[in-house]
C-alpha cells in the first residue's frame, strides 16, 4: 500500500530558508564592502552566518563572491605598485633635499653653525613630507571606502 507523502510543506520551507540565507549573503556582503574588507568565501560565511557549502553550492552567489573577490585582488595589486611608486617618489624628494644640503656645505666649506641650520632645515622639510605621507594615507582609505561603496551599488544594479 502506497501513500502519496505531502512534501509541499518540506519544500516550501526549504524554499523560505533558501531566501533567508540569500538575504543573508547579500547582508553579509553589503557588510563587508562597507568596511572595506576583503570579499571572499569563508569572510562572507561568517559575515552572513552561512556555511561556505552552501556559498559554493549557490552558483548565482558562488559567482557573485567570486567577481567580488577578483576585483578586490586587482585593487590590492595597483594600489601595491601605487604606493611603491608613491613611496619611491617621496624618497626622491628626500635624497634631492639632502643632496642639496650636501653641495651646500662642501661647495661654501660652511662652520658647524650653518650644518646645524641645514640639519634643522633638512628635519623641517621631512617632516613636512611625514604629514603630506599622513595625510595621502588618510585620503586613500577614504577613496577605497567610497570606491568599496560604489562597488556595491554597482553589484545592487546588477
Amino acid at each position: 500500500m502506497n501513500h502519496d507523502r505531502n512534501v509541499e510543506g518540506l519544500r516550501q520551507n526549504a524554499y523560505r530558508k533558501r531566501l533567508e540565507a540569500i538575504e543573508k549573503t547579500e547582508k553579509g556582503i553589503q557588510k563587508l564592502l562597507q568596511e572595506g574588507k576583503s570579499i571572499n568565501f569563508k569572510a562572507v560565511a561568517e559575515a552572513a552566518e552561512v556555511s561556505t557549502a552552501w556559498l559554493y553550492k549557490e552558483p548565482v552567489i558562488k559567482e557573485r563572491i567570486q567577481i567580488l573577490r577578483d576585483q578586490n585582488t586587482k585593487k590590492k595589486k595597483q594600489y601595491s605598485l601605487k604606493c611603491q611608486t608613491f613611496n619611491d617618489e617621496i624618497c626622491a624628494d628626500i635624497i634631492v633635499v639632502i643632496d642639496k644640503a650636501v653641495n651646500k656645505i662642501e661647495t661654501k666649506n660652511m662652520d658647524w653653525d650653518e650644518c646645524t641650520r641645514c640639519i634643522k632645515q633638512i628635519s623641517t622639510q621631512i617632516a613636512e613630507l611625514d604629514e603630506q605621507i599622513h595625510s595621502l594615507k588618510i585620503e586613500n582609505l577614504k577613496l577605497k571606502k567610497q570606491i568599496a561603496y560604489i562597488a556595491s551599488e554597482m553589484n545592487q544594479n546588477i
